[in-house]
């Protein structure tokens, strides 16, 4: 992937843990709602926030993190 490609993040809130793992592994991209549920601040960072992403999928109890390249292929 080229430094301007953009990556696709989405996620299924209602299924939310609401652990706080995706938000202090990457703040820019995810954040929470006034009930602690995760949202998506950014749904297209860029590819230099991949293992920020990645660890935030990872560190998700739920797996609700969705993540997909600049194609819309499944990442993980």
């Amino acid at each position: 992937m080229s430094s301007t490609a953009r990556l696709t993040v989405a996620v299924r809130s209602r299924q939310c843990a609401a652990s706080g793992g995706c938000r202090r592994a990457a703040p820019t991209v995810f954040g929470r709602d006034d009930h602690g549920w995760v949202t998506v601040l950014d749904p297209h960072p860029s590819v230099e926030l991949l293992e920020d992403v990645l660890e935030a999928y990872e560190s998700c109890p739920m797996a609700v993190i969705e993540v997909y390249d600049e194609q819309g292929a499944p990442l993980v």
